[in-house]
């Protein structure tokens, strides 16, 4: 199955002409992906806010309200010195 999925990654990057990673993408490509994507956030952001004036006003609320909360959960278990617990260990 692995031979199968090997074979697929370089039949669909030689195929559309795309590197298998992003990783493979030199430092100034990298950075024109990374802004593609923050353009097309924002004017998905915007065309909906269009629509639904609310959310252009209640979405930067929200992610600044959870972005508080975690810093000051944070600083509690600095405080309390509790050790943050290691999720990805198994």
């Amino acid at each position: 199955m692995t031979e199968f999925i090997d074979r697929l990654k370089v039949s669909t990057t030689t195929l559309f002409g795309l590197p298998p990673s992003l990783r493979d993408l030199d430092f100034e490509e990298q950075r024109m992906v990374r802004y593609a994507g923050l353009f097309a956030i924002a004017v998905l952001w915007f065309t909906v806010a269009l629509v639904e004036v609310w959310l252009l006003l209640a979405l930067p609320l929200a992610v600044a309200g959870c972005v508080w909360m975690i810093r000051r959960r944070r600083e509690r278990r600095a405080e309390l010195g509790v050790e943050p617990d290691d999720d990805w260990s198994y």
